[in-house]
């Protein structure tokens, strides 16, 4: 049979000099041309890959246009493509959505004991996600034998277990039920009309078939060509020489492959360290070849996707922009993003998700855009500060819980966002959702769109419908069918209006995000045909995530102009990146291989868990022999049509496991192989320096601070704390202080250690401020802490309250059943609280003169006591440690008078004393601290004891501080600050600490 298939098949070996796409290029246009005339209309040229495909195509327009032709091109396709354009099925064949739905109907159906063999554990019945999971896999399995012309049948003829034998016996009756599944639908399997077709007599192709370097032809495929009685050329890469290493269909026979020694030479060879380590010497290779080659001409070939990154910001920074040919997966680009926010935000409605979906550029954009329609009580407000300060002081869960008394009070454009949102995202939400909040909508939407939320499930089709409408609110290139606005449309009218409704922008997209909208519309537009026989009805989220992780892997890039090629003169500046399965056809002269290691090249096929390398092997699948025969093909084709061509072996992946040279490098002889594993590891080049770009890196303990501009003073008046952190840094002072810049974290937890102090300090005003401050019995002061703990929190935090804060709120309950304790105490001494949170400020005529120039005061005042029997006046601030006074406001304090202050906050309070009407000489005023501690010994009233010379350098400090503030004095200090927050601009790090100590030690040593 093969002496006649070798008559009909016209097969010719354009030998591996030149890159398969020049000479074939060469072949057709000999072949085909007549005079000035070139028409291959007649003609399809299938090719391997995308890419080879799209160098064919771009090949022969040029060289017609070189020589002037009137030129009509073929039809250039994959070999996967190819099947179908030579019968016509019977029914209409099922989209790989609808197969996996089939199969997952088929598993669904059978009796828990049935699947035992294929499944120990099942997944409950009700949750659609891994029933889909495994029917994905299923129907990858079917597709694989079936694309090497293997039945289940002929698999249960080569097992040897019985338990493999009930597995594949019950694989085969699940198979035919998927097929029955389909046929019920009024749908088919691809694989099975290509039989049926073969079967039959029924495969035609009108047009003559030249493949094109397609070595690697599934028997799918190949069972279908056979079968076609017109002209098929079949181009092979090869010198004539090697006609016996290939079938009839330019195939390779993976015997003829298995001992090849390639020529490869040593120095072709670079052993080197990580995956950085790769891409920067990847990045010098191309460098150095583009002293003598344009970027057109040289090709950068990756291994594994995780190499992709590393190596585009090397050549990045050295100011080489990479083409990945590949493209990106539609989860990496802004509309995949977004989709995946979405599903997030509807199956998880929190306020964290929320915040995640509102910094989305596209979502942002929306909602600037209903700002400037007025939707919003305040549009000049920075909406996501006030979600950033929502979530730091209120720690809100669910979106859908009332928000506590205070954040509706202070965050009132966070809640109007919120509504806003729900509202853009009505149609996935549950009806009822915030309709028991206390948040009215914004202005201009109405209610009336609640009732169109739905928490029920509904099919799948009708979630991608949705889905579609939703997402053409955010990009041009989904386009749908004009909906009257502001009508009710029924079932029928939406499914009609979504019909041919989106119209692909794909061509003329000219941006990623461009390209990825037009390709989401198109997919989900078909979704949204999905067969109502196979669609399932789901809740939204689950719909979501389902169809947010069948767009996810979508790929989509930008297509370099049809002209843009090498050796023709183009301005492209772009290096190529490719993957491993393209280099072997690349007509690039000039090529670098990174990641030359196992598991990459060759790749395993043993991992598989239904069809094990073994049982591959028996049934004449796709084995590791053939995918090694395969790549050593590869690397003749490689190897013998360049010389400029290196390959980078590196020690590690980019997930850092360790990485062997690739099995490719013993296709040699003993000795060279013995000499190749000497040089990989004792002759590894080492790492460039790399200057990232054009400019040498900035040095970083250089690097320029914001700059202090004052015209006069910005200081009028300070409270206590302020004077604090000016003694800590005059820069962060300033900062803080002048420009206003404070920390503010989204992302906590729990409560912060002032946010906790705040929470004690809460329910002790309120105590301190009702009649319960006269309690006298410990427990009834502590039930009356606990009270006015609880009413703060509820009114700060809400009922909804976080695991964590909860625990917070607990372990300040234990802390004031010790405060109970000293209070009652206290009582018992006769002291009565006079004044809670009493404050002083400049209205009162707070002020301290320094040299002529009066600085304001303003200060509040935790608690004041007095005890009506001696006269006398204490004034406490609370703290939620045990330190006394003297140890948080003096260095070294047991030096007594020479002791440094760091806070001044009891001397401050001195000061203010006149102003608190406390009719009595300062020096006889208390001042200290009530400690109330985690420990109960720690809990209790500790009075400052500061000498009169510690409290005279205090009060010269203060007026210094004022006079250095007056004459804006804001230099920031040397020293280390202790829970810093202006790290970040400051580079006090700790790299850059490093850093300026390697500097210094550096300047000693060439001191």
């Amino acid at each position: 049979m093969e002496l006649f298939q070798d008559l009909l098949f016209q097969k010719f070996f354009l030998g591996w000099e030149s890159p398969l796409p020049v000479t074939a290029v060469d072949w057709l246009v000999e072949r085909f041309g007549k005079g000035d005339v070139l028409d291959l209309r007649s003609c399809l040229c299938v090719l391997p890959t995308t890419q080879s495909a799209r160098q064919i195509e771009r090949r022969l327009a040029h060289r017609a246009g070189e020589l002037s032709l009137q030129y009509s091109p073929p039809i250039t396709l994959t070999a996967g493509e190819l099947p179908e354009r030579m019968y016509r099925p019977e029914k209409p064949i099922a989209i790989e959505f609808e197969q996996t739905l089939a199969w997952a109907r088929t598993l669904k159906k059978q009796p828990d004991d049935r699947l035992r063999p294929l499944m120990p554990t099942l997944p409950e019945a009700d949750s659609l996600a891994p029933w889909l999971e495994i029917a994905g896999t299923l129907r990858r399995l079917s597709s694989d034998l079936a694309s090497h012309d293997v039945t289940f049948e002929q698999v249960l003829g080569k097992v040897q277990t019985a338990a493999e034998t009930r597995r594949w016996e019950l694989l085969k009756s699940l198979y035919e039920g998927y097929l029955s599944e389909l046929s019920r639908a009024g749908l088919s399997d691809p694989f099975e009309q290509r039989r049926r077709a073969i079967e039959k007599k029924q495969v035609r192709s009108e047009k003559s078939i030249c493949l094109i370097g397609t070595s690697d032809l599934n028997e799918s495929i190949a069972a279908m060509v056979n079968e076609v009685a017109g002209e098929v050329f079949v181009l092979v890469a090869a010198p004539q020489s090697r006609e016996g290493s290939f079938d009839h269909l330019g195939r390779l026979r993976t015997d003829a492959f298995l001992n090849d020694e390639l020529p490869l030479n040593d120095e072709q060879l670079i052993s080197c360290g990580d995956i950085s380590d790769q891409a920067v010497i990847a990045a010098a290779i191309v460098s150095d070849f583009r002293q003598r080659l344009d970027s057109s001409q040289i090709t950068v070939g990756l291994t594994d996707e995780s190499q992709l990154a590393p190596v585009e910001m090397e050549l990045e920074d050295r100011g080489l922009p990479g083409h990945r040919y590949a493209g990106w997966t539609v989860a990496q680009t802004a509309p995949g993003k977004l989709i995946a926010l979405l599903a997030r935000l509807v199956t998880r409605p929190t306020w964290d998700s929320l915040a995640a979906f509102v910094r989305h550029s596209d979502a942002h954009r929306w909602i600037q855009s209903q700002l400037s329609k007025g939707q919003l009580s305040k549009p000049d407000v920075d909406f996501l500060g006030d979600f950033d300060r929502l979530l730091a002081d209120h720690f809100p869960i669910n979106l859908a819980d009332p928000l506590p008394a205070l954040a509706l009070k202070h965050h009132r454009i966070a809640v109007e966002v919120r509504e806003l949102v729900c509202q853009w995202i009505a149609s996935f939400l549950p009806a009822d959702f915030l309709t028991t909040t206390e948040a009215e909508p914004p202005k201009g939407l109405a209610r009336k769109n609640l009732k169109k939320r739905s928490g029920d499930k509904q099919p799948i089709s009708k979630w991608s419908r949705l889905l579609l409408q939703w997402l053409a609110t955010s990009y041009h290139t989904i386009e749908l069918e004009t909906l009257v606005e502001g009508e009710e449309t029924s079932e029928a009218e939406e499914a009609a209006s979504q019909k041919n409704a989106v119209r692909s922008s794909e061509a003329t997209a000219t941006t990623l995000t461009e390209q990825a909208a037009a390709k989401v519309g198109e997919l989900l537009a078909r979704f949204a045909e999905l067969n109502g026989r196979l669609d399932v009805e789901e809740t939204a989220s689950m719909a979501l995530e389902t169809l947010n992780s069948r767009l996810a892997e979508l790929r989509v890039g930008i297509e370099r102009p049809a002209n843009a090629d090498h050796n023709r003169g183009d301005q492209r500046k772009d290096i190529s990146l490719h993957g491993w399965l393209d280099l072997s056809l690349d007509d690039a002269p000039a090529m670098v291989v990174v990641g030359f290691n196992h598991p990459f090249v060759p790749g395993a096929v043993t991992s598989d868990p239904f069809l094990p390398g073994a049982l591959r092997s028996e049934l004449r699948m796709a084995d590791n022999d053939r995918r090694y025969a395969r790549d050593v093909y590869a690397m003749h084709l490689m190897l013998q049509s360049r010389s400029d061509i290196r390959f980078i072996v590196g020690s590690n992946a980019a997930d850092r496991s360790p990485t062997p040279p690739s099995r490719l490098l013993s296709a040699a002889s003993a000795d060279s192989i013995a000499r190749r594993v000497r040089t990989l590891l004792h002759d590894r080049l080492p790492t460039p320096e790399s200057d990232f770009g054009s400019a040498k890196p900035l040095d970083a303990t250089h690097l320029p601070m914001p700059s202090i501009e004052t015209d006069g003073c910005p200081i009028e008046s300070m409270s206590v704390t302020a004077f604090k952190s000016y003694l800590e840094c005059p820069f962060r002072f300033y900062l803080r202080h002048v420009l206003g810049l404070k920390p503010l974290d989204d992302s906590a937890g729990e409560l912060a250690a002032n946010q906790f102090g705040d929470l004690v300090h809460g329910a002790l005003e309120n105590f301190g401020e009702s009649d319960d401050k006269t309690l006298t019995s410990s427990k009834r002061i502590y039930d009356a802490l606990l009270h006015h703990l609880d009413d703060y929190a509820v009114k700060r935090y809400g009922s909804n309250v976080r695991s964590a804060v909860q625990m917070q709120i607990r372990q300040a309950q234990q802390r004031l059943r010790f405060v109970a304790e000293a209070q009652a105490e206290r009582i018992d001494q006769g002291w009565q609280i006079h004044a809670t949170e009493a404050s002083v400020d400049p209205s009162m005529g707070a002020a301290i003169e320094v040299d002529g120039r009066k600085m304001g005061l303003k200060g509040r005042f935790d608690r004041i006591d007095y005890h009506p029997d001696k006269d006398c006046w204490a004034i406490l601030d609370y703290k939620t440690h045990g330190s006394p006074p003297e140890k948080k406001h003096l260095r070294n304090a047991r030096d007594g008078d020479d002791a440094e202050w760091i806070d001044l906050q009891l001397p401050l309070y001195r000061e203010m004393i006149p102003y608190l009407g406390i009719e009595v000489p300062r020096d006889e005023v208390q001042l200290g601290y009530f400690n109330v501690s985690d420990k109960k010994e720690e809990t209790r009233i500790n009075l400052a004891n500061f000498t009169t010379g510690q409290l005279d350098v205090a009060s010269e400090l203060i007026r210094e501080c004022i006079r250095r503030i007056f004459a804006c004095d804001f230099a920031p200090t040397e020293d280390l600050v202790q829970y810093d927050d202006y790290e970040m601009i400051l580079q006090t790090g700790v790299p850059t600490r490093m850093l300026t100590q390697m500097d210094l030690a550096e300047d000693e040593v060439n001191a």
